[in-house]
């Protein structure tokens, strides 16, 4: 488990580096040739959309693993440390149940995008779709794990992750 989490942090971290480089790079290249030049640079359009899909995606993936999603826990801060993580698995339960949803149904999208291509580039429009159901089934399995790990904590095994991962 260590090794896939591992790997998983590393080709998230990657994903999001060149993505967000590709977005800078390429902007900055078709704002020079719009200014400069005078023309426009037709696929370019095509690797800012899919960089900034796959940055948004696998950042928000990364968020998953790290629990750092947006929420609003003033309530939840309230209620006592047992009551709380109850709460918080039971949250935890519904998200996963949500991208495990989004990672079947976005599997299907992907699938009827093999028959369409890009405007520009010579891909499939499948490779800008699959950013939804891989990056969704990346979050799934992170939730899991925070929800096995709560579960833990509620159970009051001994030994911390190791014992339950």
């Amino acid at each position: 488990m260590k090794y896939l989490n591992f790997a998983l942090d590393i080709l998230l971290k990657a994903v999001m580096a060149a993505s967000t480089a590709s977005v800078l790079i390429v902007s900055f290249i078709q704002i020079i040739s719009r200014f400069v030049a005078q023309m426009s640079i037709g696929w370019s359009a095509d690797v800012l959309r899919l960089s900034f899909i796959y940055a948004v995606f696998s950042g928000a993936a990364y968020c998953a693993k790290k629990n750092e999603h947006i929420n609003l826990d003033i309530l939840l801060s309230l209620l006592p440390v047992r009551k709380r993580m109850i709460c918080e698995t039971v949250i935890l339960s519904v998200v996963t149940v949500f991208c495990a949803v989004l990672t079947k149904f976005g599997y299907v999208y992907t699938l009827s995008g093999l028959r369409q291509s890009a405007p520009f580039l010579p891909i499939s429009m499948a490779v800008y779709y699959a950013a939804l159901p891989l990056c969704t089934g990346i979050m799934t399995f992170y939730y899991l794990q925070l929800i096995i790990k709560n579960f833990c904590y509620l159970c009051k095994k001994q030994g911390g992750e190791s014992a339950c991962l």
